[in-house]
C-alpha cells in the first residue's frame, strides 16, 4: 500500500475510532511492549444513523481486569 492511500494516526488516551470492516481496510504497525485493547462489536441489524438505547440491550459483562496484547499478538491477562 502506498502512502497516498494510507493515513497514520497517533492515538492518545481516551481516543475512540469506529469503522466498518466492510467499508475500509485497516492495519497497524508493529507494537513493542503491551497495549490495552478494548473492543466493541456492532451488528448489521442496526441501520446507519439509527439510535440504540444501550440500557435496553443485553450486554455481556466487562472483564474484571484489562487484557493486553503483547508484541506477538498473544493475550496477557
Amino acid at each position: 500500500m502506498t502512502n497516498s492511500v494510507s493515513k497514520s494516526i497517533q492515538w492518545e488516551v481516551g481516543d475512540l475510532m469506529i469503522f466498518s470492516n466492510k467499508r475500509c481496510l485497516h492495519s497497524r504497525a508493529r507494537i513493542d511492549g503491551q497495549r490495552w485493547l478494548q473492543r466493541c462489536y456492532g451488528s448489521t441489524l442496526v441501520g446507519l444513523g439509527e439510535v440504540v438505547d444501550l440500557d435496553d440491550c443485553s450486554i455481556p459483562p466487562v472483564p474484571s481486569r484489562p487484557h493486553y496484547l503483547n508484541a506477538t499478538g498473544e493475550i496477557v491477562a
